[in-house]
């Protein structure tokens, strides 16, 4: 509301009672809209943040704008080490020209998401230069005449250590 509407809504002279009472059922819908949004969002980054597997998002040039903590965990980054920077630092180098022709792809066929075991086991790169196993699915996003990506990793190499060891 801005300054003038504000002012005709608390202008009760010139209301009769019910009148009144729907300005009040009016403004408790606004308050409880705008709990319920804040609660959400508060709710959206606790899952995010609290989540076991990392959570990726990025732009469609593929420039990281959110790193969860497992994500942080995981790759040995912090998210202000990697929020703006191109997603390849998170793989080898061998794999990156593929990675974003992949994602072209992914981005072409209007598929809005790919789940862990249909992608295969990919390749990630710690901080520390390691390289290990990870599932991954992939999500096509697009908001506001714009694409977005997110990726749910999971660190699998103990899994295929393990495996190793049985075989």
């Amino acid at each position: 509301c801005n300054r003038w509407e504000r002012t005709q809504l608390m202008d009760d002279r010139k209301k009769n009672r019910v009148q009144l009472i729907e300005e009040l059922d009016t403004l408790r819908q606004i308050v409880a809209l705008k709990t319920d949004r804040a609660l959400m969002e508060t709710l959206h980054s606790s899952l995010v943040s609290t989540a076991m597997d990392a959570i990726i998002l990025v732009d469609s040039q593929q420039r990281i704008l959110e790193f969860n903590t497992a994500a942080e965990t995981i790759f040995g980054f912090s998210q202000s080490d990697v929020v703006g920077q191109p997603l390849g630092m998170l793989m080898p180098g061998r794999f990156r020209e593929s990675h974003q022709r992949h994602i072209q792809r992914f981005s072409e066929t209007g598929v809005t998401s790919r789940i862990m075991w249909s992608l295969g086991i990919l390749t990630g790169l710690r901080a520390s230069g390691e390289e290990f196993q990870m599932e991954t699915s992939i999500s096509h996003i697009y908001i506001g005449g714009k694409d977005y990506y997110s990726a749910i990793l999971r660190d699998i190499s103990g899994r295929i250590s393990l495996e190793n060891l049985i075989i």
